[in-house]
């Protein structure tokens, strides 16, 4: 709409009593929203404190090994973009842009591309299982240091590395961990944009506890990580809830019937 048709732009003007109450009602749907945002922001600050601390305290019986040894380090392919795009198929293929979609803060859930197992095979691609651990290993994307977990087999293109865990290491235990670490530590940004070699990721250390150990603290992680950032549970849930109140409380605030002039 240009400035011409804006100020043509007719809207409904109740008495000013009724304009109040209309903003105090919806004031306080913003406050309350205000207030969850920060306890989840508080949420979230303590979640990676207590992540930092359970993973800095000292194991006399954990070694360290690395990563080469405990998961196979596998590079995405080529996703050209006629194939880009289609909401169907047996393979979600994600991109780093799937990463930010609202879901997909732990478990990538929901793909923006599929493909079918044919195309699959025409492109090369060897899908990676469920508990995959995948994050960004090239330009910008490397310094937001997003780390998420396939929930089902799937392809990620060639902007994306993945982390396949061997029997040796829980998937959980292993996306926590990496939590902990700045992919720009090992990214190489002697070119243009910084970028992760698989032969580098494949040589980082990690400690490495027994099973049973790495299922504790999964265990513990886990529900830190529900509270915030599952949508179906914890404070995700009740913001989500929130702004819907808010938005058709404000719609039918808002509406009004019009009276002849």
């Amino acid at each position: 709409m240009d400035m011409v048709g804006f100020k043509k732009f007719r809207f409904p003007v109740p008495p000013l009593e009724v304009q109040r109450e209309i903003v105090k009602v919806l004031d306080t749907f913003t406050e309350l929203e205000a207030e969850l945002e920060a306890e989840l922001e508080s949420r979230r600050r303590q979640y990676a404190h207590y992540r930092n601390t359970l993973f800095s305290l000292p194991d006399s019986g954990c070694r360290s090994v690395r990563i080469l040894d405990v998961a196979e380090v596998r590079s995405g392919w080529g996703f050209p973009i006629a194939e880009q795009g289609n909401p169907g198929g047996t393979l979600p293929f994600y991109k780093v842009s799937d990463m930010n979609s609202v879901g997909n803060e732990t478990f990538m859930s929901s793909a923006n591309s599929y493909i079918d197992t044919s195309t699959a095979a025409r492109l090369g691609v060897k899908a990676a299982p469920a508990g995959t651990v995948i994050f960004p290993k090239i330009g910008a994307a490397v310094g937001t240091n997003k780390k998420r977990m396939l929930s089902v087999e799937s392809a990620y293109d060639n902007n994306v590395m993945g982390l396949i865990p061997a029997p040796l290491i829980r998937s959980g235990y292993l996306f926590h961990r990496l939590q902990t670490f700045d992919l720009l530590q090992v990214a190489n940004d002697s070119g243009a944009v910084p970028s992760i070699r698989k032969s580098d990721m494949e040589q980082i250390l990690i400690p490495l506890p027994d099973i049973a150990e790495q299922d504790r603290i999964v265990g513990i992680l886990d529900k830190f990580d529900a509270l915030v950032n599952d949508l179906t549970t914890g404070l995700p849930a009740e913001l989500q809830a929130r702004r819907q109140q808010y938005e058709y409380y404000r719609d039918k605030l808002l509406t009004f019937d019009e009276v002849a002039s």
